[in-house]
């Protein structure tokens, strides 16, 4: 499977945690801490700030993506743009996949087909087959457009951090922007992959799961890039103009 190639932390986690009230004034959120690799670790965030506010307001369109291919099951993370159920996510996450499956925030599983695919780009597009017609979700807000590098601005990945059963917040900071064949990348390129694309350096403490998931904006609770691939020193996101094209 070429997710753990570009995710060199492996383990399981079992324990469930869920965002609770701490007090009036703080609410403790599941997050990956930067230079900590458990899961299940709760950060304790203002109720009214940026971080908390972007958890809350976008968690319910975060998904978890079970695939089974030909080497096994593989698991991702994606975020839907669409109310009848379209997920973005990356290529890599669904790529050579037999079958998909997608779990809500909410506990809800549903099968999901590819509706395309972004080889050059490392993206993919899936949607959700529907219990009804006029079944409708909640979806992730894209930004209109980045800067060049979103350097000075609070960012945000939303993700399933080693197939856990609940949304983790890990923060990131935009380092600059870099074309993709400078990069070291563990594990390779994919075949086909655009080596001359654009691509955001950020520090991030992200893990196998992460892939396909959203960045965000924490001003703004909007969708500013999805994560690409990641080393143990820094983590790399398409920016939002990439799957917008798409």
């Amino acid at each position: 499977s070429p997710i753990p190639s570009r995710y060199p932390y492996s383990g399981a986690a079992t324990l469930r945690h869920i965002e609770t009230p701490l007090a009036a004034e703080t609410v403790a959120i599941p997050t990956l801490v930067l230079y900590d690799s458990r899961v299940n670790v709760s950060s304790q965030y203002s109720v009214n700030s940026n971080v908390a506010r972007t958890y809350r307001d976008n968690r319910a369109s975060i998904v978890r993506i079970n695939t089974v291919d030909n080497v096994g099951d593989s698991a991702g993370s994606g975020f839907i743009v669409g109310k009848d159920g379209l997920i973005a996510t990356g290529y890599h996450v669904v790529k050579d996949a037999s079958s998909i499956r997608v779990r809500l925030e909410n506990g809800k599983s549903y099968k999901a087909t590819v509706r395309d695919l972004d080889v050059a780009k490392d993206l993919a597009l899936l949607q959700i087959e529907r219990e009804a017609p006029t079944e409708q979700f909640p979806v992730a807000v894209l930004e209109a457009a980045t800067p060049d590098a979103p350097v000075n601005r609070k960012l945000v990945a939303l993700g399933y951090p080693r197939s856990v059963e609940v949304v983790h917040v890990s923060e990131v900071t935009a380092k600059s922007n870099e074309t993709l064949s400078h990069l070291p990348i563990t594990g390779g390129l994919l075949a086909g992959e655009d080596v001359n694309r654009v691509v955001v350096k950020s520090v991030a403490n992200v893990a196998k799961g992460n892939s396909g998931g959203p960045v965000l904006d924490a001003d703004t609770g909007r969708v500013v890039g999805v994560v690409n691939l990641s080393n143990q020193v820094d983590t790399y996101f398409n920016p939002v103009e990439d799957l917008q094209r798409f």
